[in-house]
């Protein structure tokens, strides 16, 4: 199943890293270890958002930016329990991307990593 995200969404995240002393940006990071080779892509820029909640424990979401589209695709999300859960009802996905816009005062952080191919 494929997931994409609203742009809106990543614009409101990044308003936040501006604005809120608990969401940070780590721009162009310059080097990252895929599992395998089957996952590298070429000519692709991937964002990483790390979430550090004070109700929930830790979730990150990675997400690929398809410049041929101009649309951002749900790549990958971490723990394995949170994928498997937001697999089977993807409105769990929705709230928690919703709760890091709406509610950033629940963040204890919130890690934003801009990882570019060059």
């Amino acid at each position: 199943m494929e997931v994409r995200l609203d742009p809106s969404h990543l614009r409101k995240i990044m308003d936040l890293v501006q604005n809120e002393e608990n969401y940070y940006l780590f721009k162009d990071v310059s080097h990252v270890e895929p599992p395998d080779e089957s996952f590298v892509k070429k000519d692709v820029d991937f964002i990483t958002i790390i979430a550090r909640s004070t109700k929930t424990l830790p979730y990150g979401i990675l997400i690929l930016f398809e410049s041929e589209t101009g649309t951002f695709k749900i790549e990958a999300l971490w723990p394995e329990d949170f994928a498997v859960v937001c697999q089977k009802t993807p409105k769990i996905l929705d709230t928690a991307v919703k709760a890091l816009i709406e509610r950033p005062e629940d963040f204890l952080g919130v890690s934003v990593y801009s990882i570019r191919k060059k």
